[in-house]
């Protein structure tokens, strides 16, 4: 019994199931935890609530943007060019690509001054810790912002590799 194995089909499934994962994780960071920090009235709550999506996200973030962008663009040149398949491969690649360089460029420097802010809260003295409420407020919308436009990327790369995938 000879067990033949479509290759290019997996890594698109494989590509695709990790995608699905990350849009669902983006989703839930904004859906659930970013829109319940917007009702604290804690600026030291609402730091420790964006640490905790954050921490979480950086985890799972480079190797499910990483891992799929390779596997499309590595059934796109499988495809070729003139492949079913080709276009929808090179969209989804270059969506989850755009992720991470959206990352680097936008929100990078938003954690930076978040991180900050968490670094006082974790360091602080319990009477000691008074952040500035509107600017972490700012950054925590900022942040939720770039997150959903994350999230929309992922969105669009798990329609383009599920149609590369039903091309196949």
């Amino acid at each position: 019994m000879s067990l033949d194995v479509d290759w290019t089909k997996v890594l698109h499934l494989t590509s695709l199931l990790i995608n699905a994962h990350l849009a669902g994780f983006h989703y839930c960071s904004d859906a659930i935890v970013l829109d319940n920090l917007d009702e604290l009235k804690d600026s030291d709550a609402i730091v420790k609530g964006w640490f905790r999506s954050w921490d979480v996200g950086r985890r799972i973030g480079p190797a499910s943007t990483m891992i799929p962008t390779v596997g499309y663009a590595i059934c796109a040149w499988n495809a070729g060019i003139g492949g079913p398949s080709f276009n929808w491969n090179v969209v989804a690649a270059f969506s989850m690509l755009t992720i991470t360089s959206f990352t680097v460029i936008n929100v990078f420097p938003i954690n930076d001054v978040l991180l900050a802010a968490h670094k006082k809260v974790v360091g602080a003295k319990s009477s000691d810790s008074a952040l500035n409420s509107a600017s972490i407020r700012r950054n925590v919308a900022a942040w939720k912002a770039g997150d959903r436009i994350r999230m929309y990327l992922a969105r669009l790369a798990v329609v383009a590799g599920a149609m590369a995938t039903l091309a196949v």
